[in-house]
């Protein structure tokens, strides 16, 4: 029996069918690899964000505790509107505080900005109008919710 020599090979009729059918199934496989890969990087990337989360929740929760306990002592703040607010800053503070208590993101990254932004915080800048430390303590509020809040489809019941 003669091997065939590299520079010709000997070919049959379903070669080429079956060297496609092969690349098919190779195509197939790697694609549910890719597919398990994102998968996993979804879930490390949830989890890690949770992670971040639960610590941002804790590190504003103190700010705000430390902010509401001791309003005098405010440095940045307009000490009048931490003191006039500083019991929903404390109820706040509690509910961030509690590891029970879901809070949206975009809750988190209001209260961020209300204890860092200088130019827009209604505690930082005694400019913005006093309307506006109620208007954003009831927003960031409005995405803080205890562990017996109930689930968007028992609300509409």
């Amino acid at each position: 029996m003669s091997v065939p020599s590299s520079s010709s090979p000997a070919r049959r009729p379903g070669d080429a069918a079956d060297a496609y059918a092969l690349d098919d199934a190779d195509r197939r496989l790697r694609l549910c690899r890719r597919e398990e890969v994102d998968d996993l990087l979804v879930a490390l990337v949830a989890g890690a964000c949770a992670v971040l989360f639960a610590r941002l929740e804790l590190r504003l929760a103190r700010e705000l505790a430390s902010l509401a306990a001791d309003p005098d002592a405010a440095a940045p703040f307009d000490r009048g509107r931490v003191r006039l607010f500083a019991p929903q800053l404390r109820t706040l503070a509690d509910e961030l505080g509690d590891p029970k208590t879901t809070v949206e993101p975009t809750s988190l990254a209001a209260c961020r900005l209300l204890l860092t932004d200088g130019i827009s915080s209604p505690l930082l800048n005694p400019d913005v109008p006093i309307v506006d430390p109620r208007s954003t303590l009831l927003r960031i509020d409005s995405g803080v919710h205890p562990a017996d809040f109930p689930q968007a489809d028992q609300r509409r019941r």
